[in-house]
């Protein structure tokens, strides 16, 4: 396997494709890069394909105006796409987060009726088969390439976009898989940086 530095030297490598060429030694691997155990459970599916998950992480702070117009930002989005949005995190300390205006809620106390009533909705902390789940049942996924949700919702099948720096494409994409559903929208370039509102205009185009 190649290093980083390696890679974008001119060495282009994908690691999924590398895992698959083991099939010649081990009998117990075939063209499945991701494996898991569905939900005997399942609440989102009664609102499937109705929403667009957006993750929320430590990787929204490099975003130039995030502190201050996220909130604008995601209604107006919002008022463009024809999707209920959930945003989730998990114990998301950050300025950004802290000021999102929108309703918060836990699995424990969200019903559907929360969703039906606001268009945009914050779910915390959700347990790693709820989050699968959620992820399932949507119509897209959103992160600023959360590595756990991205890999989730390609090996899902799901439309995933991922916002990324244009610095960081190369590597990221040596561990892509299922390419056909994955999305690329730039958070920055090599000399300069979008805005957050610039950005979500970039994702409605791939919704």
């Amino acid at each position: 396997m190649n290093s980083r530095t390696v890679i974008e030297n001119g060495e282009i490598d994908n690691y999924p494709k590398k895992y698959l060429t083991l099939k010649k030694y081990y009998n117990n691997i075939d063209n499945t890069t991701y494996y898991f155990q569905n939900n005997t459970k399942s609440f989102f599916s009664k609102i499937m394909n109705s929403y667009v998950v957006i993750h929320l992480d430590e990787k929204f702070n490099d975003i130039i105006d995030i502190n201050n117009e996220f909130n604008l930002a995601l209604e107006n989005f919002s008022n463009k796409i024809d999707k209920k949005i959930i945003l989730t995190s998990y114990n998301n300390n950050f300025n950004y987060y802290h000021n999102l205006v929108f309703p918060k809620k836990n699995l424990s106390t969200l019903t559907i009726t929360d969703i039906e009533k606001y268009k945009i909705i914050i779910i915390e902390n959700l347990s790693l088969n709820d989050f699968n789940d959620l992820l399932k049942n949507s119509n897209c996924n959103i992160s600023c390439h959360s590595g756990y949700f991205v890999h989730t919702s390609l090996g899902l099948k799901k439309k995933t976009i991922d916002i990324i720096n244009e610095t960081d494409q190369i590597w990221l994409q040596t561990w892509i898989s299922e390419k056909n559903k994955y999305k690329i929208v730039l958070k920055s370039k090599k000399d300069s940086k979008l805005s957050i509102k610039d950005i979500l205009k970039l994702i409605k185009n791939e919704i």
